[in-house]
């Protein structure tokens, strides 16, 4: 009897050793904390990588950024990629304005309006300061104000419509930046109905009209998480101007553009994790989003939202793994929530757990000393889910 009972003291005592001990549930900062880390990251965003003379956000300080001399006849040289420092101006401005648009509704702090108007005009710079009209460019070299990679990428493309857009409709923004939206959206559009033919494989081409050598500028015939990037070009287009033309494109593009991503609910798993890393999924929302920000036929509507929860559900499930960290490329612990919070939310529930891990990314590395990219895109995240009731003041 004795030896029964040790063994099973034994057997119980091993078990519980090599049970597996439960991650403990992260305490959540106070919401003060998260609040002073993004007025901490903003400050340091416009005095440490914003150049006042292009209006741009950069990856580097804008002292480091590749000098003029790079850029032989304003494009930059062949095997510099794409320019030191300047290769995400586009997604860091359009981010962070979307992120600015979201102080300004939960606070209507005044004080939001000038940098906003500075993060706007820098964005309008990347399609107005070269001569390459309609061609959104990664960021513009520094030194001289003008230069730029001749390489861009749809993604850079519809960062910066889709913070424009939302600045343009905030109440924020002058009538005279206003106009200027207006007329780059139609240049932009422009360009893509000039470009984005069978004949040029969908592309809109690099700045000089060559072909873009990596497939970066396809906007038809992509993956689900692209596809509705030209349709989004158009709508936003249509949206600002009035103008028939850009109606006709967009509707003509509507039922292909919401097909397309609702086939990410039947992509293959090997397609969705290896070719849609954190960044296609804030990507794809974000093209939706300004979708919906047009359409207003329901059938259309119900199509996009269904689409969007496909990638929500998608980016709840990385976003344990992930939790503070970046990415390789960019900063995935926020791109998976603000994912999860473009939906609307009567269709998608952004619940406690994932605010948790939001509330902790934020939080995890001092505002002082996070890049450019993370300061940016944790800034939004913040901002949107105070503007969504998820955080208080």
């Amino acid at each position: 009897m004795k030896n029964r009972i040790l063994r099973a003291l034994f057997l119980v005592s091993v078990a519980a050793v090599a049970a597996p001990v439960p991650d403990p549930v992260p305490s959540r900062p106070p919401d003060s904390a998260l609040r002073a880390w993004a007025d901490a990251a903003w400050t340091r965003v416009m005095a440490t990588f914003y150049s006042p003379k292009t209006g741009n956000i950069y990856a580097t300080t804008p002292d480091k950024v590749s000098p003029a001399k790079d850029f032989p006849g304003g494009l930059l040289k062949p095997g510099l990629g794409y320019g030191r420092g300047l290769e995400d101006c586009a997604i860091n401005g359009g981010v962070a304005l979307s992120g600015l648009v979201d102080k300004w509704l939960a606070t209507r702090d005044a004080s939001v309006s000038a940098d906003a108007e500075k993060v706007a005009r820098g964005l309008l710079n990347l399609e107005t300061a070269h001569p390459y009209r309609g061609f959104v460019a990664r960021g513009l070299c520094v030194e001289d104000g003008t230069s730029i990679c001749r390489l861009t990428s749809r993604d850079q493309v519809t960062h910066w419509y889709h913070g424009l857009n939302r600045y343009y409709w905030s109440g924020l923004a002058p009538e005279t930046v206003k106009a200027e939206i207006r007329q780059a959206f139609v240049d932009v559009a422009a360009r893509m109905e000039r470009n984005v033919t069978k004949e040029n494989n969908w592309n809109f081409l690099q700045a000089d009209g060559t072909m873009d050598p990596r497939g970066i500028c396809k906007m038809r015939e992509t993956y689900p998480h692209e596809a509705a990037r030209l349709a989004m070009c158009y709508a936003l287009a249509w949206k600002v101007s009035g103008d028939a033309k850009w109606r006709k494109a967009y509707h003509a593009l509507r039922d292909e553009a919401l097909d397309g991503s609702c086939a990410l609910a039947t992509a293959p798993e090997k397609l969705v994790r290896g070719l849609m890393p954190d960044y296609a999924l804030i990507q794809m929302n974000t093209s939706l989003e300004a979708i919906l920000d047009v359409e207003e036929e329901g059938a259309f509507r119900v199509r996009a939202i269904d689409a969007m929860v496909t990638c929500a559900r998608l980016a709840q499930r990385r976003a344990p793994g992930r939790k503070g960290d970046e990415t390789r490329w960019l900063c995935g612990c926020a791109e998976l929530h603000l994912a999860q919070m473009m939906v609307p939310r009567d269709a998608f529930a952004y619940g406690t757990s994932q605010q948790t891990l939001l509330a902790n990314a934020i939080v995890q590395i001092p505002a002082a000393s996070a890049s450019s990219i993370r300061c940016c895109h944790l800034f939004a995240a913040y901002w949107r889910a105070r503007r969504l009731g998820y955080f208080a003041d």
